[in-house]
This record gives structure tokens, sequence and C-alpha cells, in this order.
């Protein structure tokens, strides 16, 4: 493999990290603002949100907290008290 293939990989593999970033909504970091939509989840959306924010934490992502939200209201899942202390304060 030469240094310009290395190049090559190398710049195929940042592109697709930032394509999964703009696609998952979420690089893994918690000092990034990730927002809840305005109308709040449906249920399929909550779990989809809760799985592209599988790295934040919900003390400090509204997206994943107003996920874990919807799904504990509708009885999806029950959340321990760690959870239930950062959902509810």
């Amino acid at each position: 493999m030469t240094a310009g293939h290395v190049l090559v990989a190398f710049g195929l593999a940042v592109l697709l990290a930032e394509l999964l970033v703009a696609v998952l909504g979420c690089g893994g970091t918690t000092d990034v603002d990730h927002p809840a939509p305005v109308g709040g989840f449906t249920i399929a959306e909550a779990h989809r949100a809760t799985q592209q924010h599988r790295e934040c934490s919900p003390r400090e992502c509204e997206c994943v907290r107003e996920a874990w939200r919807t799904l504990v209201l509708a009885g999806r899942c029950a959340p321990t008290g760690e959870l239930h202390r950062m959902l509810y304060g």
C-alpha cells in the first residue's frame, strides 16, 4: 500500500465518520446541544432516539432525556432509581 492509498483510506474514514454523525445526530459527546423535538416523540421516534444517542447521558442530553420520558410514560420501560431522578428530579 502506498502513501497515497493510506491518505485516501484515511480521508474515506473521516468522511464516513462525519456521515454517521450527521445521520445519527450524535457524535457520542455530551457537550453538544441535542434538543428534543418541540412536539415530543412518538414511541417509535423515542426508541430511535435512545438508539441514536446511546452514548449520551440523559443528564446532559435533552433529546435522550425526553425520549426516555416518553418510553416510561408509555409503559415501555421502567426507570432505575438513577434514571428516575434524572428524568423527574
